[in-house]
């Protein structure tokens, strides 16, 4: 055994425990800033290892990290033999860190947004590679992250996984997706910013179903300080696919953000874990901080939205998108509201064709008037 200062406190560790290699391994995640979590823990404490070693010994509370598709993706490649690179390293170091540290690393979201573009047989073989990956040898990917070596050395075959199911989650995305259509028409439209945000409140309550998360990323993407790089790809690409593929993207995001979410709330996983995003995408991150600020004392109800959009809009709009989706929010409790909530899934095909339609529709050059419905 070995003993380290954590907090100015003596802690016993095993003497080959990689502990000085994890706080270089930190400094590089932190410099990336690749994880986001909710108010139980500070950002010194997710990029401190000496915070998970006291966690673990003190209150035995677990820890899952939930990449997006590029780490689990990135892990993989490596594991078959690939060669690294900067973006690949940078996931060798979040898995070194979750390994050493004990942090279990959940890729479900991942590979639901793999299958429908790729099929089962693919998201079930890259699934096996990232099981490859995630035992394998942490020294490994500590000396990867490190930059020690430019490849992973052999890892094995991988077992065959056949449990992934293309069609789980398809109904959560393809909600989300009919949103990010009408987000992506009212941005290629004449209105202002503030017009385009509550045009799509009114259109959400009124014609489909109010999805808070949705909507979180209409006040980020609409902003006039938004940080809108990456948040919806190639609208305005003279290759219109490449506009719904970006709408595709997005809407997946949105699924992240609210597996995460609801993670964090308890309504979905162990209430008693600790949960962090993982992502090296600064839009998914800023919208998944913008979605945890706007909640008060850990409940998805947004009503802190005016105070966190004042960061991203001037002060009297953000009080004022604030004030209006709070009323659209409250009425989901009305009875007529949510009688009409039940028929929502039979409109959600009839938005994304129109939604379609609408964004290939458009051109360079022109912008159009936003559909009614």
């Amino acid at each position: 055994m070995k003993t380290i200062f954590i907090d100015h406190e003596e802690v016993l560790i095993s003497k080959d425990f990689p502990y000085e290699d994890l706080l270089s391994i930190s400094v590089i995640l932190r410099g990336i800033d690749v994880f986001v979590s909710d108010d139980s823990a500070t950002k010194d404490d997710i990029y401190s290892p000496g915070y998970f070693i006291r966690r673990a010994q003190i209150s035995k509370q677990k820890t899952t990290i939930l990449p997006d598709r590029n780490i689990v993706s990135r892990l993989a490649q490596l594991a078959r033999g690939e060669p690294m690179d900067e973006h690949r390293r940078k996931a060798a170091a979040v898995l070194a860190y979750a390994q050493c540290l004990d942090i279990f690393i959940e890729p479900s979201i991942a590979f639901h947004e793999l299958g429908p573009s790729h099929g089962n047989d693919v998201a079930n073989e890259e699934l096996s590679w990232f099981y490859v990956a995630d035992q394998g040898n942490p020294y490994n990917w500590i000396n990867a992250a490190l930059g020690r070596v430019n490849q992973i050395p052999p890892m094995g075959v991988p077992l065959q996984v056949t449990t992934f199911d293309v069609a789980k989650g398809l109904k959560r995305w393809s909600c989300y997706y009919s949103t990010i259509l009408k987000i992506a028409e009212l941005e290629l439209s004449n209105l202002s910013p503030k017009q385009r945000t509550i045009n799509l409140f009114r259109w959400m309550c009124e014609e489909f179903i109010l999805a808070g998360h949705a909507a979180m990323l209409a006040c980020l993407y609409f902003a006039p300080n938004s940080p809108r790089q990456g948040l919806l790809k190639g609208l305005r690409s003279s290759n219109r696919e490449k506009a719904i593929s970006g709408a595709k993207n997005a809407a997946w995001d949105i699924v992240h953000l609210s597996d995460f979410v609801r993670r964090i709330r308890g309504e979905i996983g162990e209430e008693s874990r600790q949960y962090i995003l993982a992502t090296f995408d600064s839009g998914l991150k800023e919208l998944t901080q913008l979605t945890l600020d706007a909640g008060k004392n850990g409940v998805d109800n947004f009503e802190n939205l005016p105070l966190a959009l004042k960061k991203w809009w001037p002060e009297k709009d953000a009080d004022d998108i604030g004030s209006i989706f709070s009323t659209y929010w409250h009425q989901t409790g009305d009875s007529t509201w949510q009688n009409k909530y039940q028929n929502y899934p039979q409109h959600i095909e009839k938005f994304v064709v129109l939604g379609e339609e609408a964004l290939r529709a458009w051109h360079p050059g022109v912008e159009s008037v936003s559909r009614k419905s």
